[in-house]
């Protein structure tokens, strides 16, 4: 199932930088869910994106990626079928809703003439939606680990966040 692959790098050290992604990617979870709680709606979506994100990039670095300047969830989610084809076909549906959150809740922006602002993602619904799917997403990830890895990121979850 686990298929590594190394470049450039030792396996403790690509662990190493792996689980501090994916701690990050905790704090943004958690921020996602404290800007949900005040109303922030459209932050909190940004910010599940962004917690995804990272739980996706740590879950490359631990598996030896390395220069991952990308922020597309639909890019690097393919780069996960490099270390296991079925990781992708779990996360897509959770993937796909997060994605749209990376500039429209941000910027805004004309679709075929229409203007998509802040307030189209303003929306107590999309909060939730976004943080379900970071979650779930989150988790499928972490099984990926090592078992003591995995320990590590969920004790951090643990002190952090409420889980």
């Amino acid at each position: 199932m686990n298929k590594k692959i190394f470049k450039n790098s030792s396996e403790k050290s690509s662990h190493i930088f792996g689980i501090s992604w994916f701690q990050q990617s905790i704090q943004d979870f958690g921020a996602s869910v404290f800007l949900r709680s005040g109303n922030f709606f459209e932050h909190s979506c940004f910010m599940a994106h962004q917690s995804t994100e990272k739980a996706l990039k740590g879950f490359l670095f631990y598996f030896g990626f390395r220069g991952l300047k990308k922020h597309n969830l639909l890019m690097l989610v393919s780069l996960t079928e490099k270390v296991d084809k079925g990781i992708k076909e779990k996360i897509l549906k959770q993937i796909s809703i997060l994605n749209q959150f990376y500039l429209f809740s941000r910027y805004p922006l004309f679709d075929h003439g229409k203007l998509l602002g802040h307030e189209t993602f303003n929306t107590e619904e999309n909060a939730t939606e976004a943080i379900k799917s970071a979650k779930k997403i989150f988790e499928e990830l972490v099984l990926f680990l090592e078992e003591s890895d995995r320990e590590k990121v969920w004790e951090f979850a643990k002190k952090h966040i409420n889980v």
